[in-house]
């Protein structure tokens, strides 16, 4: 779900942070199957937007869906 910056070429994803959309940096150089291992710059637990992130800008109003872990499969 990363995707590059093309101003930087750095990765990025969005976290919700108090219902709040926020853009982040991540180092995530390897995959396992199809996900991606982040390094750098993302902590357990924080809730990470799969889906709609076309439509979202830094300090967008969220509702987050979020999924269990039990729900995730090989993501975890």
């Amino acid at each position: 779900f990363p995707s590059h910056d093309n101003a930087s070429g750095n990765l990025s994803l969005w976290v919700v942070e108090g219902n709040i959309a926020r853009a982040r940096q991540i180092k995530a150089d390897k995959t396992f199957k199809d996900q991606w291992i982040v390094e750098e710059g993302l902590n357990e637990g924080e809730v990470v937007i799969i889906n709609g992130t076309m439509k979202l800008f830094d300090g967008a109003s969220v509702l987050a869906n979020v999924k269990s872990e039990e729900n995730m499969g090989d993501a975890r």
